[in-house]
């Protein structure tokens, strides 16, 4: 086996080059091994949970900072802000480190990076002097709306989106132009047609006020209230708003969409074509490595065990939880990449390494059954195997489904005979349903125990859906005791504990998830829902990035402005429908306008409030 200086130096660069092909990393970082361990160092569990709490931490700071949703001293808020900012500065420090001075700021998002922490660190200082040493007792805070960019430093994914999402927006430049043109086109014919007009029910008074409309109209919220009064004068206008929509929303919006899936769909295919050549030449890097230590044709299985043993000192969570320290589980990879049997990998074979690492090994040992090992003659008796085969049969299985179903309709019973606060009924219709609910329990006891005793306690665990038919249950069955203890079954023990008959109901409710498991199609939607949630994520935090950003600018230029004692407000449709609670006045406050805004049900109402306060353009 070769043990020299070199080869260790090799070794840890073809762990690194492995480890960079199966996370999709590239190789910019140096080469020597000091830099090579400082590079899995920064990329290793730790450091990226302690980035990520420090991510998480100063983004949600925003509910603590003024205007404030949770109150929290502000010195303490700060306090925790500079901590943020000294990971964030660690990330550049760590980075200089197998980077060096030259490569750092090659890459513009480590000179965004620096600029955007910088900026942040004066804007911290300017706050503290002004508030604490000055006259200023609620000091502006400019680069809150900034803090976005360290979730999007801190995220490969993330910014790999965000690269995507940018170069579609490009493409899609002349399809918004294009539709844009028509918006304007039917802007002036509108203008034209009904400005200072009774037909134009005021909706086209100006460019800028038949402009906004229109541009609501695209979203069919003032429809078809905008056409209404031009209609009542002639009918064929109506041909105008129609052919409007069809323009606009029908055909521009579909071919702005399309055009968008099509040239995402086109970036997201060259990424990855890319990651595929790259991943292919950081193994090829590798195992030429490695194969100078061996006979020049095939890595040997001593050097390939070397390299499994160094990519599991790594601690890294990037290779599917195979736990790699292991000499079985070592042999096993091996085995499956050395078809052939020749005692060594080839080129071709060693590519296949990272495709192993998303194969999850698992382990099949025989599982201690406790009534089997305490009570083999009984356990294993005719009887007691024709209990274990009827627990876990089909037909059992459907009569329990069954009973689900009229668990479902029992809740719904009670709904209408304990209404929804659990105060209505008679005493005899709370007994009635008491027993039901203690019948129903106790075949789901039966059910449980039965295939506890037939699977044996480590199998029946081992499942998720049985502990969680396990734990409703537990709750049911502390639903009922607590149910007859609080005198809940006659009607003034029932006007004493309403809250207590909604858990009761709810506990109820929850056995109707079981059927998600036992219902096949049902099944197989969960588990791709659960299979794509990892891809969702990333766009989910792109999303809330854009959510963070419009509510910080939201806050920074509506916070506490918009009052009911505004005679403009008042007067506008945001005052008439008392959307008052549609503010930015808190930042959980901004983020349930921003979801409101996307859902775009009565935008305009609530933009008409704003716009009463800053004019047409807000």
């Amino acid at each position: 086996m070769p043990n020299s200086s070199t080869y260790a130096h090799e070794l840890l660069l073809a762990t690194v080059l492995v480890e960079n092909a199966a996370t999709s990393r590239s190789a910019r970082h140096l080469r020597d091994s000091a830099s090579l361990r400082a590079y899995r160092w920064y990329n290793s569990a730790a450091v990226k949970t302690t980035v990520r709490i420090a991510v998480a931490t100063i983004l949600f700071l925003a509910f603590a900072e003024e205007p404030q949703s949770i109150v929290v001293e502000p010195l303490a808020v700060a306090t925790i802000e500079v901590l943020c900012l000294l990971v964030f500065a660690g990330q550049l420090i760590a980075k200089y480190r197998f980077l060096g001075p030259g490569r750092l700021f090659q890459d513009r998002k480590n000179t965004w990076h620096l600029v955007v922490l910088a900026l942040n660190v004066i804007d911290l200082g300017q706050w503290t002097m002004f508030r604490y040493f000055g006259s200023i007792e609620n000091p502006v805070r400019y680069t809150r709306v900034a803090r976005v960019w360290y979730l999007i430093y801190s995220h490969k994914s993330v910014r790999f989106a965000v690269r995507d999402i940018e170069k579609t927006a490009r493409d899609i430049v002349d399809v918004l132009a294009l539709v844009l043109l028509v918006m304007i086109f039917y802007t002036c014919v509108c203008v034209i047609l009904f400005a200072d007009s009774p037909a134009g029910g005021g909706y086209f008074d100006g460019p800028a006020i038949a402009f906004i409309n229109l541009f609501a109209l695209s979203t069919t919220v003032n429809y078809p209230d905008i056409q209404l009064a031009a209609t009542e004068e002639s009918l064929w206008w109506s041909l105008l708003f129609v052919s409007y929509l069809v323009f606009v929303l029908y055909l521009g919006m579909n071919l702005v969409l399309a055009v968008v899936y099509n040239n995402y769909r086109i970036h997201f295919k060259d990424d990855l074509r890319h990651k595929a050549v790259e991943r292919l030449q950081l193994l090829d890097e590798a195992f030429s490595l490695l194969v100078s230590h061996c006979d020049g044709t095939r890595v040997s299985r001593a050097v390939f065990d070397d390299l499994l043993q160094s990519l599991s000192s790594g601690k890294s969570s990037s290779f599917g939880g195979s736990d790699l320290k292991s000499a079985q589980k070592r042999d096993i990879l091996f085995t499956m990449l050395d078809e052939d049997d020749e005692g060594g990998l080839r080129r071709s074979q060693f590519r296949r390494l990272v495709e192993l690492f998303d194969v999850r090994l698992v382990e099949k040992l025989p599982l201690n059954n406790i009534f089997d090992k305490f009570f083999p003659s009984i356990y294993r008796s005719s009887g007691s195997l024709l209990i274990r085969r009827f627990f876990i049969s089909s037909l059992f299985q459907k009569f329990i489904d069954t009973l689900i179903v009229v668990n479902g309709l029992l809740i719904v019973v009670s709904f209408y005979v304990l209404g929804t606060d659990g105060e209505g009924g008679s005493t005899l219709s709370r007994g009635t349903l008491l027993i039901m609910e203690i019948l129903l329990t106790c075949v789901f006891w039966l059910e449980a125990l039965g295939k506890l005793y037939a699977l044996g306690p480590q199998s029946y665990l081992s499942t998720y859906w049985n502990r969680f038919d396990l734990a409703i249950v537990l709750c049911s069955s502390v639903d009922i005791v607590l149910f007859v203890e609080s005198g809940f079954f006659t009607v003034e023990g029932a006007g004493r504990h309403s809250t207590l008959a909604r858990l009761v109901l709810l506990a109820r409710t929850l056995r109707l998830v079981r059927l998600i498991h036992q219902i096949r199609r049902f099944r197989i939607i969960i588990n791709a829902m659960l299979s794509i949630s990892p891809l969702m994520s990333t766009y989910a935090a792109c999303m809330g990035a854009l959510y963070y950003t419009f509510a910080m600018v939201g806050m920074q230029l509506w916070a506490n402005r918009v009052s009911r004692d505004d005679p403009a407000v008042v007067a506008s449709l945001y005052g008439q429908n008392n959307y008052y609670v549609n503010n930015f006045n808190t930042f959980a406050h901004s983020l349930v306008v921003m979801f409101e805004l996307q859902v775009s049900n009565n935008w305009h109402v609530i933009a008409s409030g704003f716009a009463a306060v800053s004019g047409m353009s807000a």
